[in-house]
């Protein structure tokens, strides 16, 4: 805003100049036909019948709009253009053509309305006329202050609000202030509002989303960035304001990706969280529309399995599940064939993780018969699953199921199965780990585990301990069920007979006495009749806290029950570390390493490992300082004092000053003539605590001085080979001098006000002097 009132200019100027502006200014916009290459652009010149040349647009494309405009601005019909800015804005915004029209029809409609289009250009063109008229011998008559409600917040606000039907007068830091007042915005300001907002913690903010998308305008949820940062107490505001949105695409995504998990909770390993979490996905996608049955099938699917490896089978959520219409060979293709379900058919293959982070069901047949076996064994008949399943499928799974259970006529199952599948089922071999075996054994726990034994006389079972910390040194990887066991002999071998019909499946517990209050790594296997399964246990396992420091990264080892590990170790690069004997806190430092990244790394305690990987940071070393001087002792010939202030870091870790070598200060004056002068301070001392302290004389018509902190450090990954660190910074003194200036602006606080002062280089007042101020509301 002026300090003053601006002077009129005479009128025919002002006009012709404003004039001139717009058309220099018009064609420095993109042109309209700038991709155009001899398309419709032609026909519109050259139609005889321009009426009917525009019936080849299609409404709504920014083409229909520009050249409906051009072709009534060319007719005279100004109004009609006037009708079509409003959509145009709204569905395309400022384009370069929108623009092109805008200034057209100013100048075209100046001779009727000439303020409008003064002041649409004065707008447009930033112009200000602030200059006044000085006489001689007269005193201006000039305000010498500044209104306070002029330059207060509202003030700024309204202002905005004239100038603009957008918030382009708002910078990002002021629409907090804008979004926490109780202030109703347009559709326009509102849709500008949210497109440039980056956090949601704004209470009116769920209500404002609202509200747009109940606009036309509107292009759904997801449209703006903000959406997508929305907290998931906001989403469930949003969704009862808008309850359409419960089956919005991009809504149910966003939501249900807010709903993994912290990070700290490793789910994928501890079952009650990823039980939890399952449940949460589920009743997100239970009520949705048919349209995301591909959805709902992915997230049902990870919960049957989820409760298929505790054990367990729920009938109602499996029956859920096969009332989904998927396209595979068991289901019978009358219930496919519903239009329902012949529209939104579930796709097994399409990728979720994304959202879930689980993987795709691909093939789901091993899922559907291991839960149909579990219920058949309490189902007097399978017609529950008639309508879902063809009935020669599940006669043939009825049957095993009761055949392998050795529950009721046997006879009567076998007529059910063809010769083939009854030879078939009598000739199978299982070993197969029961479900609802545990998935990790604490040190302290028993250990048995639960197999499914069929068509097996003599199983053989034998346990071999694993060296971990031979194997992860070697392998550099983690254990697996794969490993090498010939030539390697068992720590324990036992030997079990049964005597069941090959085609009775059952389900045989095998306790492990011997490995109960250990820890460590077995690897199990069973052994029958041409077939053979293994298990890998494992009782305990450590893991670590890291910190980057200076000398490199410390870790801590720590048990399964988050205790400090006993004897702590760890192997890294093919070294082992150890933390020094007067460390209580058993706090291991690695050096940095010139690999960078995840690197892998065995944790050990006494002769327990396990293998981890270990994100490395580079060795990286900073020198910032802090200098200063004060400005007002910088006079010619006098002593100035510099301190300064080190800021030494290593990976971005504060670091002590003490390992820096060769410390020196170079200062380099250059005077109003550009010669320099280069002062060199050896060995210079720096300190952690306070500040280094230089005096040195100002040089003569001071322009510029240029203060550098040179020092080296050894870089421990590179052998301890010298890197140079450098810190500066350059003071501008003095710089009046060399301009044609002869008084400057001061700004002073005195008695609780600010004053604005115009100063000469000696420091006197100069009274009556016009000053254009501009101030910006933060």
């Amino acid at each position: 805003m002026s300090a003053h009132e601006p002077q009129s200019v005479p009128r025919p100027r002002l006009e012709r100049a404003l004039i001139c502006l717009t058309l220099l200014f018009s064609t420095l916009l993109p042109g309209a036909f700038a991709d155009d290459e001899i398309g419709y652009i032609e026909t519109f010149a050259l139609a005889r019948d321009r009426e009917k040349a525009l019936e080849q647009l299609i409404p709504g494309t920014e083409d229909y709009y520009y050249y409906h405009a051009l072709h009534s601005q060319n007719s005279g019909d100004y109004p009609a253009v006037e009708a079509l800015f409003e959509p145009w804005l709204k569905r395309y915004g400022e384009t370069p053509r929108y623009r092109e029209i805008r200034h057209r029809q100013a100048l075209l409609t100046y001779p009727e309305n000439h303020r409008e289009s003064l002041s649409y250009l004065i707008r447009e063109l930033g112009l200000s006329f602030n200059h006044q008229q000085e006489r001689l011998g007269e005193k201006p008559n000039l305000p010498e202050s500044i209104d306070p409600d002029k330059v207060s917040w509202e003030a700024f606000r309204d202002q905005a609000f004239r100038s603009s039907d957008t918030l382009s007068q708002f910078e990002d830091s002021g629409l907090d202030r804008l979004l926490r007042s109780d202030i109703m915005l347009d559709e326009k300001r509102l849709r500008d509002l949210l497109s440039r907002l980056q956090y949601p913690d704004f209470p009116r903010l769920v209500g404002l989303i609202a509200s747009d998308l109940r606009s036309d305008a509107s292009r759904g949820f997801g449209e703006f960035e903000i959406h997508r940062k929305l907290l998931p107490n906001q989403l469930d505001e949003l969704l009862r304001l808008r309850p359409t949105l419960s089956n919005d695409p991009a809504f149910v995504h966003l939501r249900m990706r807010q709903m993994r998990p912290s990070p700290d909770v490793d789910w994928t390993r501890d079952a009650g969280e990823r039980e939890a979490y399952l449940n949460r996905l589920w009743t997100c996608a239970r009520d949705l529309d048919p349209a995301f049955n591909s959805l709902k099938a992915h997230v049902l699917f990870q919960l049957l399995q989820h409760h298929h490896r505790a054990g367990r089978h729920p009938r109602d959520l499996f029956l859920e599940y096969l009332r989904l219409p998927r396209p595979v060979f068991y289901v019978p293709q009358r219930y496919l064939q519903d239009p329902e379900r012949q529209r939104y058919p579930v796709d097994l293959n399409a990728n979720f993780s994304e959202i879930t982070e689980c993987p795709p069901i691909v093939n789901d047949e091993p899922l559907v018969r291991d839960y149909l076996i579990a219920h058949f064994v309490e189902d007097a008949d399978w017609e529950t699953y008639a309508p879902f399943i063809l009935k020669d499928y599940l006669q043939e799974v009825f049957a095993e199921a009761k055949l392998t259970n050795g529950l009721g006529d046997a006879a009567r199952w076998y007529s059910l199965m063809s010769p083939g599948q009854v030879q078939a089922l009598k000739e199978r071999v299982d070993l197969e780990f029961a479900p609802g075996n545990p998935e990790a054994f604490a040190p302290g726990d028993a250990v048995s585990v639960d197999v499914y034994v069929k068509n097996v006389d003599d199983l053989m079972v034998k346990v071999y301990e694993i060296n971990t910390l031979n194997y992860y040194l070697e392998e550099k990887r983690e254990l697996n069920t794969d490993l090498d066991l010939d030539g390697l002999v068992a720590n324990e071998e036992t030997t079990h007979h049964f005597d069941e019909p090959p085609v009775r499946r059952v389900r045989h517990t095998f306790d492990f006495d011997s490995l109960a209050k250990r820890r460590g790594a077995w690897v199990i296997e069973f052994i029958g009749n041409g077939r053979s399964s293994r298990v890998l246990v494992r009782k305990g396992r450590l893991q670590y806290l890291s910190e980057v420091t200076p000398a490199g990264l410390a870790l801590t080892v720590l048990t399964q029950d988050n205790q400090l590990a006993k004897t702590p170790s760890i192997w890294f690069g093919g070294r082992e570390y150890r933390p020094a004997p007067e460390n209580e806190s058993k706090v291991i430092l690695l050096p940095f390493s010139n690999q960078r990244g995840d690197q892998p790394v065995v944790l050990t305690d006494g002769d327990f490992a396990t293998f981890e990987t270990l994100s490395m940071p580079p060795e990286s070393y900073s020198l910032a300082a802090g200098f200063h001087v004060d400005r007002e002792n910088l006079l010619p010939g006098k002593m100035a004092t510099l301190a300064v202030r080190p800021d030494f870091r290593v990976n971005g870790q504060p670091a002590t000053a003490k390992v820096l070598d060769e410390a020196r200060l170079v200062m380099r004056s250059t005077d109003l003539d550009g010669i320099e002068s280069v002062t060199e301070v050896p060995d210079f001392p720096l300190f952690d605590d306070r500040e280094s302290l230089h005096e040195f004389r100002v040089p003569e018509r001071l322009a510029r001085l240029t203060v550098e902190l040179h020092a080296k450090v050894k870089k421990l990954a590179d052998g301890g080979n010298d890197e140079n660190l450098v810190a500066s910074r350059e003071f501008g003194v003095n710089g009046i001098d060399s301009s044609d200036f002869v008084a400057d602006l001061h700004l002073s606080r005195i008695d609780g006000e600010w004053v604005l002062e115009v100063l000469g280089k000696t420091g006197e007042a100069i009274p009556d002097r016009a000053v254009t101020v501009q101030i910006k509301h933060r």
